[in-house]
Protein backbone atom coordinates (compact mmCIF):
# COMPACT_ATOMS: atom_id res chain seq x y z
CA UNK A 1 0.00 0.00 0.00
CA UNK A 2 1.80 3.25 -1.18
CA UNK A 3 1.81 6.41 1.31
CA UNK A 4 -0.54 8.28 0.07
CA UNK A 5 -3.49 5.68 0.31
CA UNK A 6 -2.30 4.66 3.74
CA UNK A 7 -2.62 8.07 4.62
CA UNK A 8 -5.86 9.00 2.90
CA UNK A 9 -7.41 5.63 4.76
CA UNK A 10 -6.41 6.67 7.69
CA UNK A 11 -7.74 10.15 7.72
CA UNK A 12 -11.17 8.53 6.61
CA UNK A 13 -11.39 6.27 9.63
CA UNK A 14 -10.51 8.66 11.65
CA UNK A 15 -13.32 11.22 10.62
CA UNK A 16 -16.01 8.15 10.63
CA UNK A 17 -14.60 7.73 14.12
CA UNK A 18 -15.38 11.02 14.91
CA UNK A 19 -18.23 11.50 13.26
CA UNK A 20 -19.94 8.77 14.62
CA UNK A 21 -18.78 8.53 18.10
CA UNK A 22 -19.87 12.23 18.79
CA UNK A 23 -23.43 11.60 17.10
CA UNK A 24 -23.84 8.45 19.64
CA UNK A 25 -22.29 10.55 22.32
CA UNK A 26 -24.89 13.46 21.60
CA UNK A 27 -28.14 10.48 21.67
CA UNK A 28 -27.01 9.11 24.43
CA UNK A 29 -27.03 12.31 26.29
CA UNK A 30 -30.48 13.09 24.98
CA UNK A 31 -31.84 9.98 26.26
CA UNK A 32 -31.22 10.80 29.94
CA UNK A 33 -30.87 8.73 33.42
CA UNK A 34 -32.38 5.61 33.86
CA UNK A 35 -35.48 5.45 35.40
CA UNK A 36 -36.47 2.36 36.28
CA UNK A 37 -37.27 1.63 39.72
CA UNK A 38 -38.16 4.51 40.79
CA UNK A 39 -40.97 4.73 43.07
CA UNK A 40 -41.07 8.51 43.53
CA UNK A 41 -39.68 11.98 42.98
CA UNK A 42 -38.80 14.53 45.65
CA UNK A 43 -38.46 18.85 44.61
CA UNK A 44 -35.83 20.12 46.34
CA UNK A 45 -34.00 23.31 46.13
CA UNK A 46 -35.68 23.70 42.92
CA UNK A 47 -34.47 20.45 41.04
CA UNK A 48 -36.59 17.07 41.26
CA UNK A 49 -34.58 14.18 41.96
CA UNK A 50 -35.61 10.45 41.68
CA UNK A 51 -36.54 8.68 44.74
CA UNK A 52 -35.59 4.83 44.78
CA UNK A 53 -36.14 2.37 47.62
CA UNK A 54 -32.00 1.77 47.76
CA UNK A 55 -31.99 5.59 48.87
CA UNK A 56 -34.12 4.79 52.06
CA UNK A 57 -33.08 4.25 55.59
CA UNK A 58 -34.28 1.21 56.23
CA UNK A 59 -32.55 -0.26 52.98
CA UNK A 60 -28.95 0.87 54.17
CA UNK A 61 -29.42 -0.35 58.01
CA UNK A 62 -30.41 -3.56 56.68
CA UNK A 63 -27.14 -3.22 54.54
CA UNK A 64 -25.03 -2.19 57.35
CA UNK A 65 -26.85 -5.29 59.67
CA UNK A 66 -26.29 -7.66 57.49
CA UNK A 67 -22.23 -6.75 55.85
CA UNK A 68 -21.39 -3.76 58.13
CA UNK A 69 -19.70 -0.87 56.95
CA UNK A 70 -18.10 -2.57 53.96
CA UNK A 71 -21.03 -3.53 52.40
CA UNK A 72 -22.29 0.07 52.47
CA UNK A 73 -19.08 0.87 50.68
CA UNK A 74 -19.35 -1.53 48.42
CA UNK A 75 -22.98 -0.86 47.68
CA UNK A 76 -22.15 3.39 47.39
CA UNK A 77 -18.94 1.95 45.23
CA UNK A 78 -21.49 -0.20 42.55
CA UNK A 79 -24.36 1.98 42.49
CA UNK A 80 -21.79 4.76 41.53
CA UNK A 81 -20.41 2.65 38.54
CA UNK A 82 -24.19 1.56 37.46
CA UNK A 83 -24.80 5.42 37.10
CA UNK A 84 -22.21 5.76 35.03
CA UNK A 85 -23.59 3.57 32.71
CA UNK A 86 -26.13 6.51 31.50
CA UNK A 87 -26.89 9.70 30.29
CA UNK A 88 -24.57 12.62 30.16
CA UNK A 89 -21.66 10.30 32.43
CA UNK A 90 -21.91 7.45 29.50
CA UNK A 91 -21.97 10.62 26.82
CA UNK A 92 -18.94 11.83 27.90
CA UNK A 93 -17.42 8.87 28.16
CA UNK A 94 -18.35 8.03 24.71
CA UNK A 95 -17.04 11.68 23.06
CA UNK A 96 -13.57 11.26 24.80
CA UNK A 97 -12.86 7.43 23.34
CA UNK A 98 -14.26 8.95 20.09
CA UNK A 99 -11.64 11.93 20.36
CA UNK A 100 -8.89 9.69 21.46
CA UNK A 101 -9.39 7.19 18.96
CA UNK A 102 -9.82 10.09 15.84
CA UNK A 103 -6.33 11.53 17.06
CA UNK A 104 -4.83 8.33 17.09
CA UNK A 105 -5.76 8.01 14.06
CA UNK A 106 -5.15 11.22 12.32
CA UNK A 107 -1.59 11.08 14.36
CA UNK A 108 -0.83 7.89 12.62
CA UNK A 109 -2.03 9.59 8.87
CA UNK A 110 0.33 11.89 9.37
CA UNK A 111 3.24 9.77 10.03
CA UNK A 112 5.74 8.98 6.77
CA UNK A 113 5.90 5.40 5.99
CA UNK A 114 8.33 3.79 6.18
CA UNK A 115 10.43 2.45 2.82
CA UNK A 116 10.15 -1.55 1.72
CA UNK A 117 13.57 -1.46 2.15
CA UNK A 118 13.77 -1.22 6.03
CA UNK A 119 12.00 -3.24 6.82
CA UNK A 120 12.68 -4.75 10.69
CA UNK A 121 11.02 -4.06 13.79
CA UNK A 122 9.30 -1.07 14.32
CA UNK A 123 11.11 2.15 15.78
CA UNK A 124 10.10 4.35 18.39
Amino acid sequence: MSGTVRRVRLSLAGGLVLVLGLALALALDRIGPDTSGVVGYVQEGGEVHAVRPEDSRSYRRGLEYFGGKSNLLADDIRRYFAELGWGRPLALLTAACSLAGSFALFRAADRPARPRDQEGPPRF
